[in-house]
Order: C-alpha cells, then structure tokens, then sequence
C-alpha cells in the first residue's frame, strides 16, 4: 500500500514538471492613476498534448493589494489538446496607492497543478487630491458671542502632504463697514496629512460687541503642501451676525422695482423687541450708501417704544439724487434705544441691506437743467440781468461737445454757449455750471415771457428742452434820475450783449430810449414856442 502510494506521488510530481502551455501577453494597461483599473489580456494555447478539466487563473502583485480581479472567462472547462483561448483580464489599483513602478504575475492552473506563469508591468501615476467636507456654510451668531463648524480635510490621493494651513484670501476677513471685525480662530493648524488620512479642525467665530448684524462672507484656503509643491482649495464661509435684543427687517417690497434719477421711493423697517424685557426711547436711522455723488442720503425717525414681542414698521422716503451712478446702492440701518427699567442698560445694532436700491437711466441723452436762477427778480423795459442754471447729465451716454441755446422767440432773443463735454459716470464730470447774459428790448407789451433752454449734442441734433417763465414789470411812468454813475454787467462766455447804465436811471423805471424820445419831445415845444414868439414880433410890426 505504501509503495503504491509512493508510485502515485512521483507520477504527480512528473506530471507537474511536464505540464505546460503556451502563453501570449497580448495588450495591458501600461500606466494609471490611484482608484482606476488596469485592463489587459493574453492568449492561452494547450500544447501539451493533455486534456484538462478545468484551467484557472490567479494574479498577485508585490506591494499592491489589488482589488476587484477579474478574469473573462474565469475557468476554461474542459481544455483540449491544442486549444486556444483569450483570456481578458482587469483589476482596480486601490486610492492611496503610492506612485511606483509594479510587476504583477499571473499563474495559469491546469486541475489545480501549474502549467505555465508569466509577468507583466504598469506604472502608478502620482495623484495630490484632497478634499473639504462636513462644513456648514453659514454660521448663526449673537453679537459678542462665539460659535464653531467641523471642517473634514481629506487626503485622496498618494502623496503625504509634509503640510497643511488653513488662511485667509483678504487682508482684513469678516470685517463690517464699521470697522469691527469678526475674530475667527482655527483650532487645528500646521500639520502632517497621509494619503488616507481625514482630520478634523474646528473654526470658532466671534463677533464684536458692536458687530454689524447681517451677513459677511470671506474665502478660506486650504494649502497643503507635497515638497515643493503645494495645492489650495478654497471653501466660503458665510457669518451671520444677529442680535438678541432685536430684530431688524427690511419691507422692501416697494423697491422692486427700477429707479430713476429724480424718482421718490420709501420703505418700511421692522423692528421686533426679542428681548425678554420691554426696551424705550428706541430710534431708527437709515442711510442710502453713496448714492448721492458718492455721498449718503441719510432720515432719522421719531423715538418710540417697543414692548416685549411686539413689532414697530419706521417708513422712510428718499428721492433718487440727479447726480448719480447707474447701479444697486446698500441701505444701512442703525436702531439704538434702553431697556425701559435699566436705562443703563443701552443697546445699538448696525444692519446693512446689500444692492437694496436700483438705480437705472434708461434714456441714453438727457439731461438735467437745475437751479435756474435769475439774478435780477425786477426785470423792465431794457433791463439786463444774469441767468444761471447747472447741468447734469442723467442720460446713460457721454455728452462730448454739447453745447445750450436759449431762446425768447417773441422778443427775438437768442444766446448760444460754448461747448464743453459730460460724463454719464463720473460725479466730478457729470455736471456744469452755465450762465446768459439776457438784455430785454426797451419795449415790451407783455408781463411774462417763455425762456426756453434747448440742449444740442456734437452732430448739432436737438435731445432735450426746458422751459422757464420770466416776468416783467409793464413799462409806464418817468421818475427823476438819480446821479449819474455807470455799472457794468460782465458779459458771460462768448455773448456780448451788456448794457450800461447809470445807477439812478434804474430806480426810475425808464430806460435809456425813453430819456432820448422825451428829450426830443421837449425840443420840439420849445422850437415851437420860439416860431410862435417870431410870428407874434412880425404880426406887430406890420399894424
């Protein structure tokens, strides 16, 4: 029994060593990132003149753990003499594995013996992947209190990152127009992440006292650095500053709409007691930022009292400025008061509501004639006086080599400026000062006449009209001169039409045509009277 089994385990064992099989290494995947799969296949030809009942495959690779093998087909059942299969192959390189040059051999079993093995070879790339995660986006806080959020940081790739740091993108993060700046800390900093590896840091925020309620948003980055290296990530962090005294809304449900230059709009503020006490004397001020030639339009309102849990509505109202810009202008809001049974104890919350007002300008020519003055309000018969008036361009155009005319068309009169240019955007270029030199004809037969301003652009085409109605006292009666004493009305830009006077004819009412049409009157009594003096003479001589 014993020599038999010993027979059997020798013909084995020759069996082993004289197994064989041919095989090809047709096509393989020859590099690959972490986390893919490697793709290859092979031919298998029998020729070893033995048939086997079943052939299977086995695959291992040195300093890898592959994952997911599969061959196709798995087994080849039965294998003749002189057969030949394609064997396809596939296997995922796990995520984290390092980047190196790897061998992986394949063994080929015919009944569980070997017949044949054979190696092949593929590259894994370096990936520097990691990620951000389990972070809220936006934190809740009172003023002057803290709150924190987890950040995940992830290592996905191959490479250790020697070090990782948390920043911030600006130089002065979660600052509020005021000035107060909200503190934030990292509790986790400066350290070593393996490929693999997930830690955890906390971000901790506290606001001022005096904070800005609303939102403020900033970049944090995430820098980790492989040697020479490094890779950022940026996640955006939104703060939301509240108070536990009270709360301010914005109604803006009339601000909807677009705005023109020189359009009335109002909105309601909300103010709602949160506290657990009854607050007094409370008052509300609001501001449109910048809106006025980079200036604000600022209302304060009336104080008043808020009882625990009970909501006040403060209505405001504005006109959108001449000179303005054509975009979305911040409303900021500032409700200050005193708990009614502790006047010590005082509160003042800050809000601003971003892009709340929207300011349009949909005519590309137009423009503004404001402030038209006259220097004189005792216009008569032959008088001369200054009008002046500024000019603004509320048009979404520059206004290059426009020029002004103004016109009396019942008394002939006609004056033209010279040309200048203004900007549609610029608060220092958008507006001009004008003045005419106007002289009134010695006659007049009406108490009030149109002056109508006509504004021309560079091609001389009329876009835009004003008119303004002046009035004048009726020409009637002489009154005695006063010393004669000339006063000089200086001439604006290139009109030349000045009157010169003296000072005492003006109280008088009478101009200078006047005097001259009496003096001839009386001229011609007295040659009259002296005709009839000679007549009366040579009637008695003859007699």
């Amino acid at each position: 029994m014993n020599k038999k089994i010993s027979f059997l385990g020798v013909f084995l064992l020759i069996v082993a060593v004289f197994a064989s099989a041919t095989v090809t290494l047709d096509s393989v995947t020859e590099d690959v990132n972490p986390g893919e799969t490697v793709n290859g296949q092979f031919t298998l030809i029998n020729n070893d003149s033995t048939t086997y009942s079943g052939v299977t495959f086995e695959l291992a690779i040195p300093g890898m753990i592959e994952e997911n093998v599969v061959f196709n087909p798995e087994t080849i059942s039965p294998f003749n003499d002189g057969q030949e299969e394609i064997i396809e192959f596939s296997f995922d390189v796990p995520n984290h594995q390092s980047a190196d040059s790897y061998t992986g051999t394949i063994t080929i079993f015919g009944d569980a013996v070997e017949i044949d093995t054979f190696d092949f070879n593929f590259d894994v790339n370096e990936k520097r992947l990691f990620d951000l995660s389990s972070y809220e986006e936006t934190i809740s806080v009172d003023q002057g209190e803290s709150e924190s959020i987890v950040l995940d940081i992830e290592n996905e790739g191959n490479v250790i990152y020697d070090l990782v740091t948390l920043t911030f993108d600006s130089d002065d993060p979660f600052e509020d127009d005021g000035g107060n700046q909200i503190e934030v800390t990292f509790d986790q900093n400066d350290f070593v992440l393996n490929p693999g590896q997930t830690k955890q840091g906390t971000i901790t925020v506290t606001p001022e006292e005096d904070q800005y309620l609303g939102y403020l948003k900033e970049d944090i980055k995430v820098t980790a650095k492989a040697g020479d290296i490094e890779d950022t990530k940026n996640f955006e962090l939104t703060i939301d500053t509240t108070s536990d005294i009270v709360e301010v809304e914005l109604d803006d449900d009339d601000l909807d709409d677009e705005l023109e230059p020189g359009e009335t709009f109002h909105f309601e503020i909300d103010v709602e007691n949160i506290a657990d006490y009854d607050l007094e004397d409370i008052v509300v001020k609001v501001w449109v930022i910048d809106i006025d030639s980079g200036d604000d339009l600022s209302e304060k309102a009336s104080k008043f009292d808020l009882d625990q849990g009970d909501v006040d509505d403060v209505r405001f109202e504005f006109q959108v400025p001449l000179s303005v810009d054509e975009e979305e202008f911040d409303i900021k809001v500032r409700v200050e008061g005193e708990d009614k049974d502790d006047s010590s104890n005082t509160f003042k919350v800050t809000k601003i509501f971003r892009n709340q007002v929207d300011v349009v300008k949909d005519n590309s020519y137009e423009v503004y004639f404001d402030d038209i003055d006259l220097s004189s309000t005792d216009l008569r018969c032959g008088s001369q006086f200054m009008v002046s008036f500024d000019l603004i361009n509320i048009g979404d155009n520059n206004l290059d080599d426009m020029y002004i005319k103004l016109f009396i068309n019942e008394l002939n009169l006609e004056y033209t400026s010279e040309t200048f240019d203004l900007d549609y955007n610029d608060d220092d270029d958008r507006d001009r000062s004008l003045q005419f030199n106007v002289k009134l004809p010695s006659t007049l037969d009406k108490d009030s006449y149109e002056m109508k301003f006509y504004a021309y652009d560079e091609d001389d085409d009329q876009f835009d009209v004003e008119t303004y109605t002046i009035t004048v006292t009726p020409c009637q009666g002489i009154e005695e001169y006063e010393e004669d004493e000339e006063v000089v009305v200086t001439p604006n830009q290139d009109n030349q039409n000045v009157v010169f006077l003296p000072t005492g004819w003006a109280g008088l009412g009478l101009n200078q045509d006047t005097w001259t049409t009496i003096f001839w009157i009386l001229g011609d009594i007295v040659l009259v009277l002296v005709a009839l003096y000679f007549l009366v003479l040579l009637f008695k001589k003859r007699r």
